[in-house]
């Protein structure tokens, strides 16, 4: 049963994580700020570098933040359900089963699933004929879910690369 029930969470919260970032926010944006479609311009690309492009800096801002945000809350929401099915484990429970400890263990691994989901779902977003963003900014909010000293490391390696 234990084992069941984090298939069941993973699969769970990787599919919230994919309907949520399925939302594409440069699209919505677009649509609610009564902007021209980003996927018929420049690089015809739905992400915030194409945004800038086409809405200009303060918009491109916008939607950078609404999308690393979108991927902090989700993982946050799926952190507080694993905090609360944790809790939920009573001492009789945890002294019959031996796999209490690796679901308390999984409390951090498994909410990052919700993450991974929005990054995938900005990317090929179902709502979207599967035509989304990079997935960029949705990385920077899991990096940021992560550790938030994995993002200026992680920078180092990409500027390192870019411009090697």
């Amino acid at each position: 049963m234990d084992i069941f029930l984090t298939i069941i969470l993973n699969l769970g919260f990787f599919l919230v994580g994919y309907l949520f970032g399925s939302l594409n926010t440069s699209i919505l944006f677009g649509k609610i700020t009564k902007k021209p479609d980003l996927r018929e311009h420049h690089s015809k690309n739905a992400g915030a570098t194409n945004s800038l492009r086409v809405y200009g800096v303060n918009s491109a801002v916008i939607i950078l933040l609404l999308d690393v945000l979108k991927t902090i809350l989700i993982v946050l929401l799926c952190r507080l359900i694993m905090k609360a099915i944790n809790s939920s484990i009573t001492p009789e429970f945890i002294s019959k089963s031996k796999n209490v400890s690796l679901i308390q263990s999984k409390l951090f691994l498994i909410p990052l699933l919700g993450g991974i989901g929005v990054i995938i779902g900005n990317i090929y977003p179902v709502f979207y004929k599967f035509k989304g963003g990079k997935g960029v900014a949705t990385s920077i909010g899991l990096l940021i879910s992560i550790n938030i000293t994995l993002l200026p490391i992680a920078a180092v390696f990409f500027f390192g690369f870019m411009f090697w």
